[in-house]
């Protein structure tokens, strides 16, 4: 009788644990699809493959073109290569 009282109570427990996981894991998963539904319309979708293409944008010339400016405005020439 012991056996089978301890075999029922295990088995109460392990069906207390699987319901609660279930229930959890059906909250969680109602509540991804209610938040990706809410900001799904709010996000902004810019079409970047141009501009990605491009690169970045430049202003005045670069540090490459301001260096090789001072460089030849003291005499130094260019390395070959």
């Amino acid at each position: 009788m012991a056996g089978a009282r301890r075999r029922s109570r295990a088995r109460l427990v392990f069906k207390v644990i699987l319901s609660s996981l279930t229930a959890l894991g059906l909250l969680t998963g109602v509540g991804v699809v209610a938040l990706y539904n809410n900001f799904n319309g709010n996000i902004d979708h810019k079409e970047i493959a141009a501009q990605a293409r491009q690169g970045p944008a430049r202003e005045g010339g670069g540090v490459g073109a301001r260096g090789a400016a001072e460089r030849a405005r003291h005499g130094h020439r260019q390395p070959l290569g």
